[in-house]
């Protein structure tokens, strides 16, 4: 903003009827309606339709021949106020969730009806007439709601998840131990859409959910959120324990420290698609959802490894291989059944080691993960919440202070409006920064020192240039040739690979190697030779733990 502003004054000079701030330069006739409700706080609803007409449906009809949406909810504590945004997105597209509604009030909503009353009056105008777009009408399909716990509890009007009947896909009885619930049934019979309507456990209900009027299946479309039930939950509550509940898993001090000078180690190692670098366990309160799952699928199983206690790290590692099979889009369907074997392992032994008191709500419930992902055919990552959690990080930063903050949003909102849909990248082009045109070696031809195809972007250098090929080959880039409009990846590999580790499953059924011997000979590689980027961190002397990354996209 300071920007334009900076921009508009010079301008002026030149145009003397330029506006001279942004605030001028955007202002507009927007009309939007803010309402209170009865039961306090007030009220913005923008709606699906007014974003889906400003957008260009063109090419995103073509492809799909109707539209898809994904509907996010929950809770942004501010300072003495709370908002709870109604976020869409849409399906098949890289477009950032958008806003339907926002509520604000001191408290959460109260009534659900209410919140819930303009939206589902428009959704079930769409889900009837559908969406008009150049005269031709086409259907609107709401995929799934992704919602954390205490969202989906008011949603679907159920209890509370720290109720005795608390579980949303078993009917599993709490058992109530030291002012905790704890639930350590695992082979409950299960919940389906068909028993949610019948009521078939009645106190797992407190009332009937706007959503059934809607036709929306309450188990299958109301999903699970991995985001807030394994890195907040279990993965923070793993930790926890070992660094602050007595007992014979207790970290000792010294011990900490060594971890997180580890960590600290791997910082420069760690690839730029990581947003959050390692750091310190003593900023461990502090963590984000991003840094515990780094933890769990890639740094954590170096870090820990034989400096906590055996058994506890084989634990650890039930965990790492069971969520780390469901967040590979080439695993999580062939090897579902061994990620519920290994994560069901993992919920039984916690309560042996941590005791009874380990096994609350999070805990439990992350034994239904792994039918989540076969049920919907999709892994993890794609049905958490991190895409509407950084929405709301942006809501945020819209609000430069508490008066009219709704009024803050639907402007703001306004200004930022695009047309463009984003469809995903059918890559036609390999993008090269230039790093020296003369020629390099022995190997004529222009050199480059980075590769961007798509989402897929490899460097030379200490953290981008490591991949697993097709072969299975762990290879290190060191240079890239153009000659005769065609690529090639100029490497040397690494000549031994061994299991990282081998319990609780091999480390190479996960394509995890401890990696050395690294060949003086370079090899060529193409860019269709490349399966994987791979995070590798130093393991000793001359010995690496490579991991292949799992959400940077795969080479086209």
């Amino acid at each position: 903003m300071s920007k334009l502003d900076d921009l508009l004054h010079r301008l002026a000079v030149i145009f003397p009827n330029m506006p001279l701030t942004y605030s001028t330069l955007f202002r507009c006739d927007y009309q939007f309606d803010i309402s209170e409700f009865i039961s306090g706080g007030k009220f913005w609803y923008k709606g699906i339709k007014s974003h889906l007409q400003q957008l260009d449906l063109t090419a995103y009809l073509e492809k799909y021949n109707c539209i898809t949406l994904d509907i996010g909810m929950g809770g942004l504590p501010l300072t003495n106020v709370k908002l709870w945004p109604i976020l869409g997105s849409l399906v098949g597209s890289e477009n950032d969730p958008f806003i339907i509604a926002v509520y604000r009030g001191k408290e959460d909503p109260k009534d659900v009806n209410e919140f819930l009353s303009q939206y589902k009056a428009e959704v079930t105008d769409l889900l009837l007439n559908g969406f008009e777009f150049h005269g031709t009408k086409y259907g609107v399909v709401i995929r799934i709601y992704i919602l954390d716990a205490p969202a989906r509890q008011f949603i679907k009007c159920i209890t509370s998840h720290c109720g005795y009947a608390g579980c949303e896909r078993c009917t599993v009885y709490g058992e109530f131990i030291d002012f905790r619930l704890i639930y350590l049934q695992t082979d409950a019979p299960l919940r389906t859409d068909e028993s949610f309507k019948d009521r078939a456990q009645p106190k797992h209900h407190k009332g009937t959910s706007p959503l059934e009027e809607l036709g929306t299946d309450m188990i299958s479309r109301v999903v699970l959120d991995p985001m807030h039930m394994v890195y907040a939950g279990v993965v923070k509550r793993l930790i926890d324990f070992w660094l602050h509940q007595v007992g014979p898993w207790k970290l000792h001090i010294e011990v900490v420290q060594l971890i997180s000078s580890i960590f600290d180690f791997l910082r420069p190692y760690c690839p730029f698609h990581f947003n959050r670098k390692p750091r310190s366990l003593k900023y461990f309160k502090t963590f984000k959802c991003a840094e515990l799952r780094r933890i769990l699928l890639y740094n954590g199983i170096l870090a820990f490894k034989d400096l906590v206690d055996e058994n506890v790290y084989k634990h650890f590692l039930l965990l790492h291989c069971g969520i780390y099979i469901l967040c590979s889009k080439s695993l999580f369907s062939t090897k579902n059944a061994v990620a519920e074997q290994l994560i069901r392992l993992f919920v039984t032994h916690a309560s042996h080691i941590y005791g009874e008191l380990f096994v609350v709500y999070n805990v439990h419930s992350i034994v239904h993960l792994p039918s989540e992902c076969y049920r919907l055919d999709m892994p993890l990552d794609e049905f958490s919440s991190f895409k509407y959690e950084n929405k709301l990080k942006s809501i945020k930063e819209c609000l430069k202070s508490g008066l009219h903050q709704l009024q803050q949003l639907a402007r703001r909102d306004q200004e930022k409006k695009s047309n463009v849909v984003k469809l995903p990248r059918v890559v036609t082009h390999v993008y090269l920064s230039l790093r020296n045109r003369l020629a390099h070696g022995r190997v004529g031809g222009l050199h480059f020192k980075k590769l961007r195809a798509g989402g897929f972007t490899l460097r030379v250098g200490q953290r981008n240039s490591f991949f697993l090929t097709k072969s299975r080959k762990v290879a290190v880039l060191r240079d890239i040739v153009k000659r005769h409009n065609k690529v090639y990846l100029i490497c040397r590999r690494f000549h031994t690979l061994e299991d990282f580790y081998v319990y609780p499953i091999p480390s190479s059924d996960l394509d995890i190697f401890r990696v050395s011997d690294l060949g003086g000979e370079k090899l060529t590689f193409r860019l269709s030779d490349v399966l994987r980027k791979c995070y590798l961190m130093p393991d000793g002397d001359q010995h690496f733990l490579c991991v292949p990354l799992l959400h940077a996209l795969g080479c086209p």
